[in-house]
């Protein structure tokens, strides 16, 4: 055996630091970065676990009325039931750097007792806790700084979180939200999904980089991205609501009077990208781009983009839902009624795309001066929604052959010069069921460049629509129809209006004028609903 003359280079009374022996320094052990610790019983800690595998630890504190401070050492989850006015003091014994406490009151039989958190600084005000006699509220409080302070996160209903982007984080109408709006979004995601809730109108700018990725050969951009989420981590709803219920096309410029406002307006200075686009996650049955488990809802919201816009608004395509409601998409026209015609190619909103969950709904929506107004497939209701002034309304993506369809309840399009075109993204046309409202009158210049109002050249298209067409000498458009169509077209205004040839009643596959020709051998007459050139007896 040799003798030991040095260590690491060194001799003498040699002492060695971890690093030089590739060990890890007892500084570092339980750490941030660093490596994990085991307690008596040879098991991690559960302070040195992550949030999401801890367990949730409940403690009663009962009925109660004055201060209560909950500790953190007897449970994350904490229920009481006032007997009085309760002041709730900020949580002690965090552990963790991000550490959330939930608060569930319970109010006794007869209610109206008080329960506020006067240590959450950015509120700065009571809390909507209910009074209601046998009601509970649920109040998130986090920490981000191992409880040096703690915020109210938001309200939750139920399962469902409500963050007030106002009081929580001090959004203003007229100052930029990107940030904060980023921020409320990454902790909604982490509490579950919920509600970013503005309870002050105005006009809210969003003037943030375009961010773009890749995932799963998905190409995503936008100044807002909704994260990646699994199938297996189950479905998140984020839900973008205003006070007040969005009324028609906000077309104003210059200073932007504040009078004008009606409601919550986001408005985007994006020149490419989308306002907020969807990171996807997973692939998923005959879909021909990936997902991401996201339910995303708009209500309440005008959203407004540049005139002219060269950038999309909510691109919901990799959501797995999308429902708006009392929402109205629009352009800083220069002038009232009238924006310039748009040379983009996006479309203002992009629903869901084919092989989605089935909940994608438009109701009381307006869309107005873009140059596409709306993409959709399969399985999307329309109720009482309204295109104008955009080069192109309407952009269906579902199945050429009859698969599930598009139930287009009441739309009215306006000023529109196409008004359905098949959008061709592997899947073909779509089938499609319902009304069509058209006013398409004294379209000039730029705005009346196009010869069809439907453009379906491959024959993509199915299904039955009515058509309401008042302004045009051909009710029926025919001759307006870009392709050998296979959508059935009726027009309820033929009865007894104008001569018949003028006013057709069937489809474009007509070759005949109706009069005199129903039942006629040879005829090609098609009727709405039956296959047979006769009428049913």
């Amino acid at each position: 055996m040799s003798e030991v003359t040095s260590v690491n280079g060194k001799t003498g009374a040699v002492v060695l630091k971890a690093t030089e022996v590739e060990a890890v320094p007892t500084s570092e052990v339980g750490q941030p970065s660093g490596v994990a610790s085991l307690d008596g019983s040879g098991k991690l800690p559960e302070t040195q676990l992550p949030s999401s595998v801890v367990t949730s630890r409940l403690k009663e504190l009962g009925e109660l009325s004055g201060s209560v401070t909950p500790n953190i050492a007897e449970g994350n989850v904490f229920t009481l039931t006032p007997t009085g006015a309760v002041e709730v003091q900020n949580p002690t014994n965090a552990t963790r750097t991000v550490e959330t406490v939930e608060m569930r009151v319970k109010q006794p039989v007869g209610g109206g007792h008080t329960v506020t958190f006067p240590n959450a600084p950015a509120l700065g005000e009571e809390l909507p806790i209910s009074t209601v006699a046998n009601t509970e509220s649920i109040v998130l409080l986090t920490t981000v700084n191992k409880g040096a302070s703690w915020n109210v996160v938001g309200q939750a209903q139920g399962s469902t979180v409500v963050i007030d982007m106002c009081k929580l984080y001090g959004a203003r109408p007229g100052n930029d939200i990107t940030t904060i709006l980023k921020e409320a979004i990454t902790l909604l995601f982490a509490l579950g999904g919920g509600t970013v809730y503005f309870s002050e109108p105005g006009i809210y700018h969003i003037e943030g980089a375009v961010k773009e990725g890749e995932a799963l050969e998905y190409k995503y951009k936008g100044q807002i991205l909704l994260p990646a989420r699994t199938g297996a981590e189950g479905r998140v709803v984020i839900r973008f609501q205003g006070c007040v219920p969005a009324h028609r096309p906000l077309y104003v410029g210059g200073t932007e009077p504040s009078s004008k406002v009606p409601g919550v307006v986001l408005k985007t200075n994006a020149t490419s990208g989308n306002i907020i686009d969807v990171i996807p996650a997973y692939e998923s049955y005959i879909a021909k781009k990936p997902f991401s488990n996201i339910f995303a809802i708009a209500e309440n919201l005008t959203v407004q983009l540049p005139n002219n816009p060269q950038c999309g608004g909510f691109n919901f395509k990799a959501a797995r839902d999308a429902e708006l409601n009392n929402v109205v998409m629009s352009v800083a026209a220069e002038k009232e009624g009238e924006p310039t015609y748009p040379t983009g190619t996006l479309p203002m909103l992009a629903m869901p795309q084919v092989a989605n969950d089935g909940l994608c709904r438009l109701t009381n929506v307006w869309i107005s001066g873009g140059p596409v107004g709306l993409n959709f497939s399969e399985h999307t209701q329309f109720d009482n929604v309204t295109v104008s002034w955009c080069a192109v309304a309407l952009d269906c993506e579902g199945y050429g052959n009859p698969r599930h369809m598009a139930f287009l309840q009441t739309v009215t399009i306006q000023k529109c010069p196409t008004v359905l075109r098949a959008k061709n993204e592997g899947y073909g046309g779509g089938l499609l069921i319902g009304t069509l409202d058209l006013e398409m009158d004294s379209l000039t210049g730029e705005w009346a460049h196009n010869e069809n109002v439907i453009e379906d050249a491959g024959s993509r298209l199915s299904g039955v629509l009515a058509i309401a067409n008042r302004q045009q000498a051909n009710k029926g458009l025919q001759g307006k129809y870009g392709g050998n169509p296979q959508l059935n077209l009726s027009n309820p205004e033929w009865g007894g209006v104008g001569s018949k040839s003028a006013y057709p009643f069937d489809n474009f596959v007509r070759t005949q004028d109706i009069a005199g020709q129903i039942g006629a051998s040879g005829s090609s007459v098609k009727f709405v609903g039956y296959a047979s050139s006769t009428l049913p007896v």
